[in-house]
């Protein structure tokens, strides 16, 4: 398995931003402060601001302690942020972390970590498998060429996917994880769309699992 591209990798910490500014201090001070500090590039203006609809900072650049520039957007809501990166969700945390931190020190807010309620995580790649995800058993080939067969329509093809999800009923609990053609490229690129809400490094350890263990293929980079 070759890994493509990370589309998303978000982190999404829970809790209330009032909690972390409990003496109800102006916010718009740190506004400013995160677009001067992360260079972000997209930004509502100050009369456009809806601290419940969640504000949206785009396009920003940050430092890793590696060294690397990334583009990271962040969005606030009332009970938390997110932070999105193209590289790992461990960078997202990063970012997260730089932020909260430095913002907190400099405004005199509550450290984040005494009101951190939860984690969780969104990863969407593209990679690219050996033979196509049919290949889990051989009889799903006929049955795929079956179904297209079947269907009034000339000269189309499926190709399967596969999805993973909790019980919809149970509340506060859907989650799905899906492995499927990507879509916008033709099936010869074998090419995979899966989203996972798990971290960067531990959802292509199961896409890798997944291969080795039902399409036989080897570890790969």
């Amino acid at each position: 398995m070759k890994l493509l591209t990370v589309i998303i990798a978000r982190s999404i910490w829970l809790f209330p931003i009032a909690d972390w500014n409990p003496r109800g201090r102006s916010m718009i001070p740190v506004f400013f402060s995160l677009v001067e500090r992360y260079k972000f590039i997209k930004y509502p203006s100050i009369n456009e601001i809806d601290w419940q609809k969640g504000i949206k900072f785009e396009d920003g650049t940050f430092t890793t302690n590696a060294g690397e520039n990334l583009t990271v957007t962040l969005t606030v809501y009332p009970d938390g942020v997110t932070a999105d990166t193209r590289s790992s969700t461990q960078d997202s945390d990063e970012f997260l972390n730089s932020a909260l931190n430095v913002l907190g020190d400099d405004f005199h807010y509550v450290p984040y970590e005494t009101i951190l309620r939860k984690k969780v995580y969104l990863s969407e790649l593209h990679v690219r498998m050996e033979q196509p995800i049919s290949g889990i058993h051989r009889g799903l080939e006929r049955f795929i060429h079956e179904v297209s067969t079947t269907l009034p329509y000339e000269n189309v093809s499926f190709r399967m996917g596969i999805t993973f999800a909790t019980d919809s009923t149970h509340p506060g609990t859907q989650l799905q994880f899906r492995i499927e053609p990507a879509a916008g490229f033709p099936f010869s690129e074998n090419r995979i769309y899966s989203h996972a809400p798990v971290q960067t490094d531990i959802h292509l350890g199961l896409l890798q699992k997944f291969e080795t263990g039902f399409l036989g293929s080897s570890p790969s980079n």
